[in-house]
């Protein structure tokens, strides 16, 4: 989780690997525990960060997959209080791309 801390390019790069690996490669069942578990801690270490927002947008973005159902299932993945959810359609609402903000 330090790499969040060298700023926005480690938060993305931090984000991207872990949205990837829980979203897109998630086939094998013994990891996905951990897979899930690693970014749950990232995404709520990150949820801080002042650049969050930029981030989180711009690792879904480059996610390689339809982005239809992608919150509900990063929602249920996470388990997102309520809360962390409203921090979610925020950052989404504050996107420049279009499509993005319409699903925040």
């Amino acid at each position: 989780l330090q790499l969040v801390d060298y700023g926005h390019d480690g938060c993305l790069l931090l984000l991207q690997v872990c949205l990837d690996e829980v979203l897109l490669n998630d086939r094998e069942a013994k990891n996905l525990q951990l897979k899930h578990d690693l970014l749950s801690a990232t995404f709520r270490y990150c949820l801080d960060k002042t650049y969050f927002s930029t981030c989180f947008c711009e690792a879904l973005m480059r996610i390689k997959t339809g982005t239809d159902g992608l919150l509900e299932t990063l929602s249920s993945a996470l388990e997102l209080s309520a809360a962390e959810k409203v921090g979610i359609g925020l950052a989404l609402s504050d996107s420049d791309n279009s499509g993005m903000k319409l699903k925040g």
